[in-house]
């Protein structure tokens, strides 16, 4: 199988294409640059708000397309400078949109294919103190389970991942600050490594429509984006919890 893999140099891609060569899959990994991409691994060089470079990447034609690719930046609303509002629409949304709009047609004249689209917890309850980032998710998730209804009977799929907090660079930054606190207000941090397992195992397996990851705290963040008011009345609590968790992180414990 050809997969290809958006934002394959951060954290959760280079885990993601490690679990998928080691399957026995012809992988093709994408980013900005090439970083710490295995020597053995296809790269490509891809800005994935270019719809032009999108079109040269896609001339592989791929069965299946992970998009990782995704930014997150901490901070109260009203505090971050406007450019940011593009930062995060246009690599969080419209890059997985263009993704979407590339591979989708040949995929459907094909009959066969799937795109994973990594969402987040934050794109299904909202989550204070990265509402840029929770916003683009939100919209993620849209356009994924809207897709995926138009798509049904075609033989292609979409499966909208959804884990709580990955331990991964991006998050690197958050860890000092207290905004982003409620982001770390979970039982615990996930590995790359256990989220790359899903996609790589049951994901590509099953093709399902939606995986909350943990099980556990995506039933919570359901109900939350079903009352959003249970947030804002949890949010001390969880605050506590995460402020918590970014001193553990801080001190170095997981």
């Amino acid at each position: 199988m050809k997969a290809m893999v958006t934002g394959a140099t951060g954290g959760l891609g280079r885990a993601l294409v490690q679990a998928l060569v080691a399957r026995g899959h012809e992988v093709l990994a994408t980013d900005v640059a090439r970083g710490d991409v295995p020597s053995k691994v296809a790269f490509a060089q891809l800005d994935v708000t270019d719809a032009g470079a999108w079109e040269e990447a896609a001339r592989w034609q791929p069965d299946v397309l992970f998009q990782l690719a995704a930014v997150a930046r901490a901070g109260a609303f009203v505090s971050l400078p406007a450019h940011e509002i593009d930062r995060h629409i246009d690599i969080n949304l419209k890059g997985a949109a263009l993704g979407m709009r590339t591979v989708l047609p040949g995929m459907v004249e094909r009959g066969r294919g799937h795109v994973v689209n990594v969402g987040s917890l934050a794109g299904v309850a909202a989550v204070p103190g990265i509402a840029l980032y929770s916003a683009s998710k939100f919209a993620l998730r849209g356009l994924s389970l809207a897709v995926a209804t138009e798509l049904r009977g075609t033989g292609v799929a979409i499966t909208l991942v959804e884990p709580d907090l990955v331990a991964t660079p991006m998050i690197t930054p958050q860890i000092a600050q207290p905004e982003a606190a409620v982001s770390f207000s979970g039982g615990r941090v996930l590995a790359p490594e256990e989220v790359a397992e899903v996609l790589a195992g049951r994901v590509l397996r099953d093709r399902p429509l939606e995986v909350l990851m943990p099980r556990r705290r995506g039933a919570l963040a359901k109900v939350a984006g079903a009352w959003p008011e249970l947030t804002r009345v949890l949010k001390p609590v969880l605050r506590r919890k995460g402020e918590a968790r970014q001193a553990a992180m801080r001190g170095g414990a997981a």
